[in-house]
């Protein structure tokens, strides 16, 4: 019964249509409407929409329940969690034997989930913690340097925005992971590793469910491997021996899943002569140490599967008519429409 999902979506590719947008924000309940529409610029409506789909085409696809049931809350870290009573039916709850849980991330041109259900056990007349999920992704981005400074070598623009991070690294970092980053060889391996323990910092506090609430200094991440990407076949390899520590103590019931992610604008590297851009992505799984023996081998994790829009649009279904409630869906498109993309610098 145990079962992970991991998507991702490519948002800066997608413009989408006036049916397509309209269509999708029908597809969830008003306040996420709003909070779609609330946003500046169109980057963070396209992430914040397809976040909110994306949660909800992983429940349907687990619970094997129609879009329509799906109740998803809010807790007051302002968390997303499924409302178990308001989405099954009285049958399936007298027999609930799972928990689920998901996490939704977005950077750069992805929004990525992770999604699973896990069999709970009861010991004595308690149910034992449910696993939790945290996710995120990181862009190795470069491009304010870049515009700063266009006439400058890439080894300059990496070198640059990792100086921007130096207080970061300071401040947020311990010794051995500051150790991890400048012992690098060149700029671009020591950017991408001050985003790699970045990424793993977030995964986990996002699985813990504590937000900013969480001191990030207590965490100290120990990659143990280097993440690998076949440039020939665009196939990540999924590194899963990251260990972390939390007030120097090794946490030994967080298993980490950290892989690259290559996207290659063609359009943009002929013109701009760009490298691809490459994603990290990490997720982690928190549980007791009873579920980690019993899993066994039953995470077989692969990569994220980057999924297409028209995929997503088989499963949908509308919870409001378009049509009986036309003006305020055109407000919304016509608001969305006149959004700068991003801000100026990005």
């Amino acid at each position: 019964m145990r079962k992970i999902l991991k998507f991702c979506f490519n948002t800066t590719i997608w413009t989408p249509s006036r049916s397509e947008w309209l269509f999708l924000l029908s597809s969830l309940p008003k306040e996420e409407r709003d909070r779609v529409s609330s946003f500046m610029f169109k980057r963070d409506s396209k992430q914040t929409l397809i976040g909110q789909v994306l949660i909800r085409y992983c429940l349907k696809i687990l619970l094997n329940i129609d879009w329509q049931n799906i109740c998803i809350g809010r807790n007051s870290k302002n968390r997303p969690f499924l409302k178990i009573k308001e989405t099954l039916c009285l049958s399936q709850l007298k027999s609930i034997d799972f928990s689920i849980d998901f996490n939704v991330s977005h950077s750069g041109d992805y929004t990525i989930i992770i999604a699973g259900i896990f069999p709970t056990k009861k010991r004595n007349d308690d149910i034992e913690e449910s696993p939790r999920l945290g996710s995120d992704v990181m862009k190795i981005d470069i491009s304010r340097s870049r515009i700063k400074y266009p006439n400058e070598s890439e080894e300059f623009w990496f070198q640059h925005q990792l100086e921007l991070f130096e207080r970061i690294i300071d401040s947020k970092f311990s010794n051995l992971e500051k150790r991890y980053i400048h012992e690098r060889p060149n700029p671009v391996e020591r950017l991408t590793a001050f985003y790699r323990l970045w990424s793993l910092k977030e995964s986990y506090v996002k699985a813990q469910g504590d937000g900013l609430g969480f001191d990030i200094r207590r965490i100290e991440c120990v990659p143990r491997s280097e993440l690998l990407i076949d440039l020939n076949s665009k196939k990540a390899i999924v590194v899963d021996d990251s260990q972390i520590l939390v007030d120097s103590k090794l946490v030994k019931n967080c298993k980490f899943y950290e892989q690259y992610f290559i996207y290659s604008d063609s359009k943009s590297n002929q013109h701009l002569n760009q490298r691809p851009h490459l994603h990290i992505m990490s997720h982690c799984i928190i549980e007791n140490e009873k579920s980690v023996k019993d899993r066994k081998d039953a995470d077989q994790i692969g990569e994220f599967v980057q999924i297409e829009l028209s995929e997503i649009l088989k499963s949908i279904s509308s919870l409001e008519n378009v049509e009986e409630n036309l003006r305020e869906f055109e407000e919304m498109w016509n608001a969305f429409s006149q959004k700068d993309d991003k801000p100026a610098d990005f």
